[in-house]
């Protein structure tokens, strides 16, 4: 999944950046970034919700197991199943802070 979704970002960047028309090449990178930033919210969603389902699937699993299953630390894992995410993980939170400047 990862080359073939990596292939397709990269396409889609490669497309945005070879419009000529600088007023285009703007509009079509603004929309690009705005798929990204709506794909990443749902990605969130799905990570949120599997890490939950690590902790959730077995009764004996604390946090801190769930967190070296995913290699981050116990706190950490529960902050992400609990929706707490930070800028580091959270690719849109750029895009906010871009377009607010």
């Amino acid at each position: 999944m990862t080359d073939a979704l990596d292939t397709a970002i990269e396409d889609a960047f490669a497309k945005a950046g070879a419009i000529e028309d600088t007023a285009e090449r703007a509009h079509a990178t603004a929309r690009l970034r705005e798929k990204l930033s709506k794909a990443d919210r749902r990605a969130l969603a799905l990570h949120q919700n599997a890490v939950q389902a690590l902790y959730d699937e077995d009764p004996n699993r604390t946090w801190v197991d769930v967190g070296a299953i995913i290699g981050k630390s116990g706190k950490r894992a529960e902050a992400i199943a609990r929706g707490r995410y930070t800028k580091a993980d959270h690719a849109s939170q750029s895009t906010r802070d871009d377009a607010s400047q």
